[in-house]
């Protein structure tokens, strides 16, 4: 029953790990797909990705992709209200990267340097 399952899980020694840690801080393109990708030491290991400390689920704004020990996230169009803390948490490891974003603020240049040039 339940007791040997959690007696055999205690004794279980390599716990999984990442071979690839997430930068402190990951750039992405305003509006472009963004990919955060981390590497396992184990290909089986299922990997939880949150956004802020919350749970993300797959939909029309993030894509999951596993592709051996790889795990990535794909956050979709990205956007400033997507700036965030991302974390991995594979068993008992975790791993995050600060988005940050590029693109936007150049887009604003450009509109307040047209602007005094009309005045």
């Amino acid at each position: 029953g339940m007791i040997t399952c959690s007696g055999k899980l205690v004794v279980e020694e390599p716990k999984v790990n990442f071979v690839a840690k997430l930068p402190s801080s990951t750039i992405g393109t305003f509006a472009q797909d963004v990919k955060i990708t981390v590497e396992l030491t184990s290909a089986s290991c299922n990997v939880t990705w949150l956004r802020d400390s919350k749970s993300i689920s797959e939909g029309e704004k993030y894509s999951f992709q596993v592709d051996g020990t790889h795990r990535t996230l794909i956050i979709k169009n990205a956007m400033l209200e997507d700036v965030a803390e991302y974390t991995c948490v594979a068993e008992n490891v975790k791993t995050f990267t600060e988005l940050e974003l590029e693109g936007q603020d150049e887009k604003l240049e450009v509109n307040s340097s047209e602007m005094k040039t009309d005045i």
